[in-house]
């Protein structure tokens, strides 16, 4: 039965939870235990999925599609485990399973309050992570701070869990800030006493407390910390700011982080390989050279928004013998008088972008393909020139159950929008060469519209080819249907189907399904006008 950690932050935010959470993670491990991690956001969004980056960060993707928050980059980083859809749940995604699960009437018209039904939700998930994982160790991190009401229904269930299960399972961290302040030349250990008394307050008393200060923390402070907060002296550990985050686990090391845990855990002690991390921090440290590569995007202002981007950038360098520096450029500020002054000197440009002009989905053939292509041995520029034709041959088409979402999204004119709800069509569309969204047609009724999306591939597949991508808006069945049909065409064709993401989603509202396969040239579907605008556009 797996053992459970969960790291708790106080006083202020951005204090490092993550990365004290992720150390420990990788110290526990790299003594030979099997460890997973997840974040818990009290925020009601349902993932970061349609949250700016210039507030959240980055969206770091998991290899089942995930949106999730960033620190599950940190903790990929840290403990070298790939991590799921399990491994970051919100308080929004927690309240909208309760409403639906409601409304469907599973709770038989039963009052539905935060305790005990929305802790029990949280509780789920932290039993499914460790049944599903497998894993040894558990390490939770509930996202904001101590005295946050939005945070207290993570804290609540946290201390439910810890109830529920045989003594010595369960223990607390608790990540506070311990100020200097400089007109007096101390640290103070007031903001800590009342943020661990607070905590105390909801029925969580810390097993370890991580003071996180910008000096040192003599073990006077310690011991007036433990006194007031009721733990050990040992058990009050320092971290103290590091010119790396990956020292950190060294640091927490020497102060026998690892090993106090495991004794309260009653677990053994195996010897511990840390040989990797300080390779790592070996290799890191003499670097000379230096290498200058721009990352061209649109959130440059906060550069948490291309975090793991930076990081992998920096440890590509650290393999390479150099040091990466990342220069973060605004891609609308480009234009054709500065471009070669502002990118000229860089030894690398990342991204190097192409505009496919077509929707996700559809991509996802692109980029399936792609891969093959790199394998068989195309170049970098030679990708970019198979990219721009290529895309001209995917077809796609999608029916979305009515236009409201795409007239929020600025998509669509609000005349059209209120025309076809008004008609109760099932509008199908497509893109043309240019990007543009295109009325392909419409559907009386869905069922009749999937007919059609099966047989948009009968009619326009490419003759070598028989594989298709569905994706769907939160309407598998459609999607299962879709598959249905296409099989009864064809038996050897092979369909892959995917739940799209929250981003497409919000443009395109619940319901749509699409499909997406290798199809013909679609330029010769262009009118003879379109035709002549487009060699006009060229010069041709």
């Amino acid at each position: 039965m797996a053992k459970h950690i969960f790291v708790t932050g106080g006083v202020v935010s951005s204090l490092g939870k993550g990365i004290t959470a992720a150390s420990l993670g990788h110290l526990l491990k790299a003594r030979g235990y099997k460890v997973t991690m997840q974040k818990m956001d009290p925020y009601l969004n349902v993932d970061p999925g349609t949250m700016s980056p210039f507030q959240h960060g980055e969206v770091f993707v998991t290899d089942d599609g995930h949106e999730g928050d960033l620190d599950l980059g940190h903790y990929e980083r840290f403990i070298d485990e790939s991590l799921s859809r399990e491994s970051n749940f919100t308080q929004g995604s927690i309240y909208k399973s309760l409403i639906a699960r409601e409304r469907r009437g599973d709770f038989l018209g039963g009052t539905v309050q935060v305790i005990p039904h929305v802790t029990n939700a949280i509780k789920e998930r932290l039993y499914r992570i460790a049944e599903q994982s497998n894993a040894d160790i558990v390490i939770s991190e509930i996202g904001g701070t101590i005295g946050d009401i939005e945070s207290q229904p993570f804290i609540e269930a946290a201390r439910q869990f810890k109830k529920e299960r045989p003594y010595g399972d369960v223990l607390f961290v608790h990540v506070t800030l311990v100020p200097y302040i400089a007109a007096a030349h101390e640290v103070k250990t007031k903001p800590t006493q009342h943020s661990v008394k607070e905590l105390r307050s909801i029925g969580v008393q810390p097993d370890f407390i991580v003071c996180r200060s910008d000096h040192e923390i003599s073990e006077q402070v310690r011991e007036k910390i433990a006194l007031f907060c009721d733990v050990a002296p040992e058990d009050v550990l320092a971290c103290i700011d590091a010119p790396s985050i990956y020292e950190v686990p060294l640091s927490l090391f020497d102060q026998q982080f690892d090993t106090k845990v495991l004794k309260r855990f009653g677990l053994e002690q195996p010897e511990i390989n840390l040989d990797p991390l300080k390779s790592f921090l070996s290799a890191a440290d003499p670097v000379e050279g230096t290498v200058d590569i721009a990352v061209v995007g649109k959130y440059v202002s906060l550069p948490d928004a291309y975090l793991s981007i930076i990081e992998a950038l920096y440890h590509a360098g650290v393999a390479n013998g150099v040091h990466a520096e990342v220069h973060l450029i605004d891609g609308e500020e480009l234009n054709a008088e500065n471009v070669e002054e502002t990118l000229g000197s860089m030894d690398g440009i990342l991204p190097r972008n192409v505009d496919l002009l077509i929707g996700s989905t559809p991509e996802g053939l692109l980029v399936l393909e792609a891969l093959r292509q790199r394998e068989s041995g195309l170049t970098a520029e030679e990708m970019v020139a198979w990219a721009e034709e290529a895309r001209y041959f995917v077809q796609t088409l999608f029916m979305v159950d009515d236009l409201d979402a795409l007239h929020r999204g600025g998509r669509i004119p609000a005349s059209v929008a209120f025309a076809g709800s008004k008609l109760d069509l099932k509008p199908l569309l497509n893109f043309d060469t240019n990007g543009k969204l295109s009325l392909a047609g419409a559907s009386h009724g869905r069922k009749k519209g999937l007919k059609q999306l099966a047989s948009f591939y009968e009619k326009a597949h490419a003759e070598n080819s028989n594989f298709a991508l569905i994706g769907h808006a939160d309407s598998e069945k459609d999607a299962d249907r879709v598959c249905e049909l296409l099989a009864k065409q064809d038996e050897s064709i092979t369909v892959i189907k995917h739940n799209i993401g929250a981003t497409i989603g919000s443009h395109v509202g619940a319901g749509m399904v699409s499909i997406s396969f290798w199809g013909t040239d679609r330029r010769e579907a262009l009118s003879v006008a379109d035709k002549i605008a487009r060699k006009v556009r060229k010069g041709e």
